[in-house]
């Protein structure tokens, strides 16, 4: 089994290391290294105009398409891998800083395609086209469509096409859109979920209660469609097929305070820092701290290949005791990661409060110094002639 469940890990790009080509100068090998640590996703392929694509097509949608079904419009991403898998990014909570909201669409994680060989598929909720002010949406529908019904059958489609089947099939969300994650699995049976710091409870945000009634006229603590659409432990329960793999951080009150006493409820779970299971639910706790919200200390790119090991094998039968060799040292990695963000941020205020801190632009001018590395190194020589 071990051996089984290895070998299909194993045909994830990432798990194979690159080669380093022999070379007696040093920065070449730099230089080389640099290459494939840091590739740049091709950012003409989200920005081009989105192109209609029908569920009858017989042909793989381009990289930026629009689906109809019903009254529900999806915005959609699309990159296709070279692996038989399928993974699905739903969009969270619109709102940003200073309680803005983020323009519609917006794909999650679109660039991630660049490190992995799965094909990948962005969808943002659809919500946010019916409803252009509402913050979070959770791809519900209105009273009389589920909106994650439609969307089910076109990810069903696009893997159809890719020939990938229902338990490659990996639906991926933060937030709202982990929520939505979830809902959509009820109608791909065998496919695989991945939820960080979801919605589970809905009826305990009433701040996001509130502005749901004010677009949808649906009062979530009442309605019965509302409550039978988001039962997500009858979800879970009705399709052992399914692999659920539900990643909360402890350190996350919004989240832990939620989330973790509905698991409790509905499942025979003895919780652990690391994974635990229950059945196809595997519920993942890490700590990580947050400069303004714990609840957005979500996963990165390293974080995102080691859950995509983790579920992969659990999807496998992987045991608890397996695949908490790599959810230890990513849990380690996690709360690293985010001590030195607020380290960072600790020290940058302490710089100011001094009036020693670099001018507003300073970050700006380093962002732009990273990513065209060799306009500066130019523009440096010029100016040494002077």
């Amino acid at each position: 089994m071990r051996s089984d469940i290895l070998k299909e890990i194993k045909k994830l790009n990432f798990t194979a290391p690159p080669v380093i080509a022999q070379t007696e100068n040093w920065k070449e090998t730099v230089r080389e290294v640099k290459s494939f640590i840091e590739r740049r996703p091709d950012e003409s392929l989200v920005q081009r105009d989105s192109s209609e694509f029908q569920l009858q097509s017989s042909e793989l949608p381009p990289s930026r398409f629009y689906t109809d079904i019903r009254t529900a419009h999806m915005e959609c991403f699309f990159k296709k891998g070279s692996l038989d898998y399928l993974v699905v990014f739903f969009s969270g909570a619109r709102t940003r800083a200073g309680g803005r909201l983020a323009p519609y669409p917006t794909f999650s994680s679109w660039s991630w395609y660049k490190d992995i060989n799965a094909s990948v598929l962005c969808i943002d909720d659809p919500m946010y086209k019916t409803f252009p002010k509402m913050e979070i949406g959770w791809y519900y529908g209105t009273q009389t469509e589920d909106y994650r019904y439609d969307i089910s059958l076109l990810i069903k489609k696009i893997a159809a096409l890719l020939g990938v089947p229902n338990r490659h099939i990996i639906l991926y969300g933060r937030s709202g859109g982990g929520t939505a994650a979830i809902a959509v699995s009820n109608y791909i049976k065998g496919s695989c979920v991945c939820s960080v710091n979801a919605q589970i409870d809905l009826q305990k945000y009433p701040h996001y209660a509130d502005q749901f009634s004010e677009h949808m006229g649906i009062d979530i603590y009442t309605s019965e469609d509302f409550k039978k659409r988001n039962d997500f432990a009858g979800v879970i329960k009705k399709n052992p097929d399914n692999t659920y793999l539900l990643i909360t951080n402890i350190f996350s009150p919004s989240d832990a305070q939620r989330s973790i006493p509905y698991f409790l409820k509905h499942f025979d779970l003895e919780l652990k820092y690391g994974i635990s299971s229950c059945q196809n639910l595997h519920s993942w706790i890490y700590a990580a701290w947050g400069v303004s919200n714990a609840h957005n200390s979500f996963d990165s790119v390293p974080l995102f290949k080691m859950i995509l090991e983790v579920i992969i094998a659990l999807s496998n039968g992987a045991a608890d005791e397996d695949v908490n060799i790599l959810a230890a040292s990513a849990n380690a990695y996690w709360f690293e990661h985010y001590n030195h963000i607020i380290k960072q941020d600790q020290y940058e205020k302490k710089l100011r409060a001094a009036g020693k801190a670099p001018p507003a632009g300073h970050k700006i001018w380093t962002a732009l110094k990273q990513r065209f590395p060799k306009l500066f190194s130019l523009l440096k020589k010029i100016l040494k002639r002077f």
